[in-house]
């Protein structure tokens, strides 16, 4: 027998069970001579404990086995659930009146204590708004009252009923009233304005012709250095780059030379062109003369090297 707490427990044996101690509660016994077929009951006890500080749940584990076949175990598990000592029914008290508002308190609080604090936060904003609106009304009366007291302007009502009031002073109409103007000479208006109207400056004097003359030769010399600079770096600008302009892709690559000179094919006169095509225009007719072979008159002239046609030329590129 074995039990999971602290507590007493013990088994009632059968009668003719022998069992170890007699003092206190056996914790088990052997019974011998029993026949096959044969019954017999006993008991297990437990007193739940009563001085836990949490609440639990006691478990209570008996085995039986017997001599003959001692692999086969018999259990018996008994479970019982035990309160602790606060909350044993003789220890616990009755709730008072004011613990039972407590209580009935903190639901109200815990189910409505949102809306209370809105509320709140609202009337205060409110007190907060009425005392700034009089403070700030208060010191603009003060402001005022320190301000001085300014006219107020001349309605149309006003001078129309003064214009009204002269004219019936003067004994005409009160519609319609024309009043003289007072008059003066034209030759002291004159004055009067000339005086105070401003003086007009003197105009300066215009430049000679061969100092303008002089200031445009200048000016244009100027002018034509800033444009020549410009091209300069336009032209500058234009060699600085790299890339090739699309349209020269379509033109032949240009023949470089490493030579300094560059032979050129001989030009033909026009006469000798005309005479060769006449020669080869002609058939020629075979008459069966033949021709003497000539000796040279001299033999310096058979030595005299044939002179060249005076229109081969050697063109030399340099």
């Amino acid at each position: 027998m074995h039990v999971d707490v602290n507590s007493v427990y013990g088994l009632i044996p059968p009668p003719g069970a022998t069992y170890g101690s007699s003092e206190s509660a056996p914790r088990y016994f052997e019974v011998q001579n029993v026949p096959p077929g044969v019954n017999f009951t006993f008991r297990a006890w437990m007193l739940l404990p009563t001085d836990m500080e949490a609440n639990g749940t006691a478990n209570m584990r008996v085995e039986m086995q017997s001599v003959l076949a001692p692999d086969i175990v018999f259990i018996n598990e008994t479970q019982s659930e035990f309160l602790a000592e606060q909350y044993r029914p003789e220890n616990v008290e009755e709730d008072s009146a004011w613990q039972r508002f407590e209580i009935v308190a903190s639901i109200i609080w815990n189910t409505f204590s949102g809306l209370a604090i809105t509320i709140i936060v609202c009337l205060v904003g409110a007190f907060g708004l009425h005392r700034a609106f009089s403070y700030r009304k208060q010191k603009d009366e003060e402001w005022l009252a320190k301000q001085p007291k300014v006219e107020e302007s001349e309605k149309p009502e006003d001078w129309l009923g003064k214009f009204a009031k002269g004219a019936s002073d003067t004994g005409q109409a009160v519609v319609g009233a024309v009043v003289e103007a007072p008059k003066v000479a034209a030759r002291v208006f004159t004055d009067l304005f000339t005086s105070k109207s401003k003086k007009r400056g003197e105009e300066r004097e215009r430049p000679s012709e061969d100092l303008l003359d002089a200031a445009n030769v200048v000016l244009e010399h100027h002018e034509g250095e800033r444009e020549l600079e410009r091209l300069d770096d336009i032209a500058g600008g234009l060699l600085d780059r790299g890339d090739p302009h699309p349209a020269n892709i379509a033109l032949p690559p240009s023949e470089q030379v490493a030579g300094r000179t560059v032979r050129k094919p001989k030009r033909v006169p026009a006469a000798k062109r005309k005479s060769a095509a006449k020669g080869k225009a002609t058939t020629a007719v075979a008459v069966g003369i033949e021709t003497p072979d000539l000796e040279p008159e001299d033999s310096q002239a058979a030595s005299t090297p044939v002179r060249k046609d005076e229109d081969d030329e050697l063109d030399l590129d340099l």
